[in-house]
């Protein structure tokens, strides 16, 4: 019987010590990756699956409790909380022991399953971790992606601060200050210019699509007359639309220029507010202005008069 115990009492320690030193090989990182604007470390646990070369990593937390972990080196133009909480949930702040910001958010994906997520970073940059797994397994992986946020460090020059308060081109100028920011897009493959303003850091997801506004300029000729364009439109959407609705057309002062205008509506996809589109344009120097504003009504009257206010026409 004392043998048996002593037999007992071993595997019981044996297993005991192989927990732990299975929990610290699988929670403690000391593996170093790099993304476009981070650095970060893994436990040597973690096996690579897949990496597509520009910050999105998939990692498998292997072992008997093996789980995916997700990492995305993203871009959004909003706090570092907004990004986190997304359009719904409540992200909580969590302490890395450097100046980034981190937030936590736990939900559950559509098979009830919990859902973590961890996002660092500053000036628009994050990083963000993310596992959806069982219920036995999301302790192991939440320790170990705690321990991984303690080792993010941000490795960009990019800086907020440094972004230019006013914006030269060729037909207009804007100044934004560092409350907007102006950027080139690519939307419009028929304009010459085509440049989109929206906040720099907005304290909503939602900001990261509303408000914005966008300036389009092309050849005359090349497209058609911003009165035409916009009569086709309003028809289009008086007659009936599947998205959009309310279309108003009328002729409104802008820049100190009579403009042709059009505006219309939109339900959200994701909740019930409405989206509303104004429309300006005008011919200048044989050349096609067009202006458009987005924002969610009853919300983003004021940013989007701002960014309106902030262009000067040449």
């Amino acid at each position: 019987m004392k043998k048996f115990l002593i037999i007992i009492s071993s595997i019981i320690v044996l297993a005991t010590a192989g927990s732990i030193a299975y929990t610290y090989y699988m929670t403690h990182p000391s593996v170093e990756y790099k993304t476009e604007n981070f650095s970060f470390k893994v436990p040597k646990g973690f096996k690579l699956l897949n990496d597509d070369g520009v910050g999105l990593y998939d990692m498998m937390f292997s072992g008997p409790l093996h789980s995916h972990i997700y990492f995305d080196d993203c871009t959004y133009n909003c706090t570092v909380k907004a990004y986190a909480e997304g359009s719904e949930s409540k992200a909580k702040a969590f302490d890395i022991g450097s100046d980034l910001e981190c937030y936590a958010d736990h939900s559950t994906n559509i098979q009830s399953e919990p859902l973590i997520q961890y996002v660092a970073g500053t000036d628009t940059r994050f990083l963000d971790v993310k596992t959806s797994c069982s219920s036995i397994k999301a302790f192991l992986s939440e320790k170990a992606i705690k321990n991984i946020m303690k080792t993010v460090k941000y490795t960009s020059d990019f800086r907020i601060a440094d972004l230019p308060e006013e914006y030269d081109y060729p037909y207009f100028n804007i100044k934004t200050g560092h409350k907007y920011f102006a950027a080139d897009t690519e939307r419009n493959n028929d304009s010459l210019l085509d440049i989109l303003i929206r906040y720099t850091e907005g304290d909503d997801y939602y900001n990261t699509s509303y408000p914005a506004v966008f300036l389009y300029v092309t050849e005359a000729g090349k497209t058609d007359p911003p009165s035409e364009n916009f009569d086709k439109r309003y028809e289009k959407y008086k007659s009936g639309n599947e998205y959009f609705f309310d279309p108003v057309r009328d002729q409104k002062e802008l820049f100190g220029i009579k403009c042709e205008y059009l505006c219309f509506k939109q339900k959200s996809v994701e909740d019930e507010s409405i989206i509303k589109y104004e429309l300006y344009g005008f011919a200048k120097d044989d050349k096609y202005y067009l202006i458009t504003a987005e924002g969610i009504m009853d919300k983003d009257e004021t940013a989007i008069s701002e960014m309106l206010d902030s262009i000067t026409i040449k």
